[in-house]
């Protein structure tokens, strides 16, 4: 499955399309991608300093710690 014309959600909230980068406080979220081609969501645990990307074939996500 391709994700086209994919929106990125973190928490709920809308953030933009993807690719994105973006930077998130430290600790759980979620993130979730939504297109016409369906919907992906993954959990992700951020730590101080570190770089999470959330890849799905054609969109990629770059989540910093602020």
């Amino acid at each position: 499955m391709l994700f086209r014309s994919a929106v990125v959600l973190v928490d709920g909230q809308e953030k933009g399309a993807a690719p994105l980068t973006s930077q998130l406080c430290e600790g759980e979220h979620v993130v979730e991608l939504r297109s016409p081609d369906g919907r992906y969501s993954r959990r992700v645990d951020v730590k101080a300093g570190q770089r999470v990307e959330v890849t799905m074939y054609d969109s990629m996500l770059h989540m910093q710690q602020e």
